[in-house]
């Protein structure tokens, strides 16, 4: 079995967090956002994702209007911003070179249109074409599946989207606290949550021989389930799909078979429909792995989170996320970050 760099980054994240929880340069940009009314999250890939994770926790504690959009979908869907709402952007790229990235941020300046970006890398192209910049604080990450680049992403929201609560006076500096709270609890979690995770898929077998996945989230880990299913296709290389628990009853169902493995996320919003699909693609897939933060549902293929009712577990989650899109192509002898059309992203110049 080979050993990828991957897992080294995976155990920098509590430290990460930690780090993050220090920076004045979150507190200073919440104070600018503060003057807003309208937030317009702009990211491809993992940093869109982070970015629909984190959206609504974003609205409910800002009071702000926020939206998430990949560049081209608001380079060609969103048209003229709206002058009577005063709107800004927030564009998100861990290596700051993103190409689409840059081309949105580009378009969205000529609107006068201020933008935050938020980024790993000092004096990239993003933060040059930014108006100010928040640095993510995780360094170097040398693999093409990124983990403490996507966790270092979602906590700097979360402090963001609290911070600029209390600035705007949406949310007092009790319920800032409590967020904050949820988010070193997180950390304090993650390496007995990595041991745990790492028991329950050596035991299981969790992925050998995969196929295919499906992965279902809700509420939040929403965009967590769309994580996990770009995370397993960067490593593993096979097919996978995601959906909400809700809408998984609407169609997607008829195509499970012997041949889809499946990931079910499990936290507040409708458990009993979680439970019943999870229960489905036990009997009718080829195996499901369950995340949950229910401590009385027992299984070989269970995996459990604390419960955070204010940030839904995202931080927990998005940690076994990460460790099954490692331990699955290593447990099938494969290198999580080999090349596997690696000649696309040059042919459509992905980075500038």
């Amino acid at each position: 079995m080979t050993h990828s760099i991957m897992w080294k980054y995976i155990e920098e994240e509590p430290n990460i967090i930690q780090t993050l929880l220090k920076s004045k340069e979150i507190k200073s940009a919440a104070k600018q956002l503060s003057i807003y009314d309208r937030i317009c999250f702009i990211a491809h890939g993992s940093s869109y994702n982070a970015a629909v994770t984190v959206r609504d926790f974003f609205r409910r504690m800002s009071g702000l209007h926020t939206e998430a959009h990949t560049p081209s979908d608001f380079l060609y869907n969103c048209g003229q911003d709206d002058t009577s709402c005063k709107s800004i952007i927030i564009a998100i790229s861990q290596t700051g070179t993103s190409r689409g990235l840059l081309q949105a941020v580009e378009y969205a300046k000529k609107q006068n249109l201020p933008v935050l970006g938020i980024t790993a890398q000092s004096d990239s192209p993003l933060e040059q074409y930014s108006s100010f910049t928040c640095h993510l604080c995780c360094g170097e990450e040398l693999s093409n599946a990124k983990t403490k680049g996507y966790t270092s992403t979602l906590c700097t929201l979360l402090l963001l989207a609290s911070e600029t609560g209390v600035y705007k006076g949406h949310i007092t500096e009790d319920a800032r606290a409590d967020v904050i709270k949820e988010i070193k609890m997180s950390a304090d979690y993650m390496p007995d949550l990595r041991r745990q995770a790492c028991d329950v898929l050596t035991c299981s077998h969790f992925g050998s021989d995969m196929q295919a996945l499906y992965v279902l989230g809700n509420g939040m880990n929403f965009g967590t389930a769309m994580e996990a299913q770009l995370k397993l296709m960067e490593t593993e290389c096979i097919p996978t799909s995601f959906n909400d628990i809700g809408e998984f009853s609407h169609g997607m169902h008829r195509s499970v078979s012997n041949q889809i493995s499946s990931i079910v996320i499990d936290h507040q919003f409708d458990h009993d429909d979680t439970i019943t699909a999870w229960k489905f693609l036990s009997s009718h897939g080829r195996e499901s792995l369950l995340i949950t933060d229910d401590a009385s549902i027992n299984n070989a293929q269970v995996i459990h989170v604390e419960n955070m009712p204010l940030t839904q577990s995202i931080l927990l989650t998005t940690m076994v996320i990460q460790i099954v899109s490692v331990f699955v192509p290593e447990l099938n002898g494969l290198d999580p970050n080999r090349p596997s059309h690696n000649e696309l992203t040059d042919q459509m110049k992905t980075r500038v």
